[in-house]
């Protein structure tokens, strides 16, 4: 399946590394993947490794090297997965994108699900490579405020951090990126991007965040079959790609119920799509810690 008819895709995925994780990726890490160093962020105490996909997308291995700002969404979590990014298609400028993200949350009267949740005027980004490279983007983090029907706070444990983020790109992404360079997106593992964001919320919100989703992607999701909750479609940053899913759900089991005791509403798991293999399975990176967290699919 293609793209056409979509109006947003996937950006890229957060994963928070702890101090040491960063200086020496844990083998589920680089094992599977060719990691790329990314330098340090313009503005804040932050530096990142990237993982990058042949279809355009990446994961940003993310580490605080000092302080983080007062109110980052991110300064409070711990390492893991933390966090997902949306962005527009080619069919719309990204100024166009934001103003339909706008509207559909503030327009209509329980455009965000009634959960708090808006967005300020995407501000500018940028990072310095390891050679000196000076790279931009623009992106908007939510803003989150008490609402009707907003998840008690035990829900979020670690902070409130319930809802994606917009990022556009500034300099070229293939620039950026350089995801045309096979010496950057062959990996061990044999992964070629991301087939799936997984996100468990608390099962009385379910038609909260279906909503919410709705509006910020831009389009209504469809029936997870044979599966709880419901998917939404994305596209990918390289369009000829194809497609991927946001599986939203409330929690099934013990497991889910210690995710959302712990780590609070947000992406649970990441699957990534694979080659090589023959006929259909998944398999995790690893047996504990954020490696159970991330799968291959295929």
């Amino acid at each position: 399946m293609g793209s056409i008819g979509m109006i947003s895709r996937i950006d890229h995925i957060t994963i928070l590394l702890s101090e040491e994780e960063f200086k020496s990726p844990p083998p589920w890490l680089s094992d599977n993947f060719t990691i790329i160093e990314g330098g340090k962020h313009t503005g804040q105490a932050s530096q990142l490794k990237l993982i990058v996909f042949a279809d355009g997308t990446y994961l940003e291995l993310f580490n605080w090297w000092a302080q983080p700002p007062e109110g980052h969404t991110w300064g409070t979590k711990s390492p893991g997965l933390i966090d997902w990014s949306i962005s527009s298609m080619s069919t719309q400028t990204p100024a166009e994108h934001f103003q339909g993200v706008s509207q559909r949350l503030n327009k209509y009267p329980g455009g965000d699900g009634n959960l708090g949740v808006s967005f300020p005027e995407p501000t500018g980004q940028g990072r310095t490579t390891p050679e000196g490279l000076k790279l931009h983007w623009t992106r908007a983090n939510p803003d989150f405020h008490n609402a009707s029907e907003t998840p008690n706070e035990k829900f979020f444990p670690t902070g409130r951090l319930d809802s994606p983020f917009v990022c556009y790109d500034g300099s070229p992404r293939l620039t950026r990126l350089k995801f045309d360079d096979p010496a950057r997106v062959t990996h061990p593992c044999g992964a070629t991007g991301v087939d799936q964001v997984e996100v468990v919320v608390p099962s009385s919100h379910m038609n909260n965040y279906s909503r919410l989703l709705s509006s910020i992607i831009g389009s209504p999701p469809s029936t997870a079959e044979g599966q709880p909750g419901c998917m939404f479609t994305l596209g990918l940053p390289v369009e000829n790609k194809g497609e991927c899913s946001i599986w939203l759900h409330g929690e099934r089991n013990r497991k889910d119920e210690q995710w959302l005791d712990t780590r609070g509403i947000g992406p649970l798991m990441l699957r990534l799509r694979v080659k090589g293999r023959e006929g259909h399975g998944e398999e995790l990176l690893g047996k504990d810690g954020s490696a159970t967290h991330v799968s291959l699919v295929w």
